[in-house]
């Protein structure tokens, strides 16, 4: 579902100068596939010199994307939700990240939720909103 060169979306992040306003900006996703693992290839029309990567190893049970623990999986109208939780590192301070991917055939979308080791709240570090025809 996921693979191809066709999405087209935008990136909406916390802006790190005072780390209350968001920053959108557009972002285009290639996504290929080697086995368990899924290849993303991130790149920015506005700024050519920005892109970046990343991988999503599904463990042999189903249970772990990465170092990652899947804590809701959950059919959805349009196709999948999975919510993942693991320890990081944030700033140098320790604490914990809720990924929340929702993937379907025209729309994928990935969340990263943040809570500081001393807070009791998650907030939205970033999300990553894709769509194709």
């Amino acid at each position: 579902v996921l693979v191809g060169d066709d999405w087209e979306g935008e990136l909406t992040y916390l802006d790190p100068r005072d780390g209350e306003s968001d920053v959108t900006v557009p972002v285009e996703l290639l996504v290929g596939q080697n086995e368990r693992t899924f290849e993303l290839h991130f790149t920015f029309p506005d700024n050519e010199q920005a892109g970046g990567r990343a991988e999503i190893t599904v463990s042999d049970d189903g249970r772990r994307l990465n170092d990652e623990t899947l804590i809701r999986r959950m059919k959805t109208e349009d196709g999948l939700m999975l919510v993942a939780q693991a320890e990081c590192q944030e700033n140098d301070e320790p604490g914990a990240c809720k990924y929340t991917y929702l993937i379907g055939d025209h729309a994928f979308e990935i969340t990263k939720m943040i809570k500081p080791q001393d807070d009791e709240a998650f907030f939205r570090q970033n999300h990553y909103s894709f769509t194709r025809p």
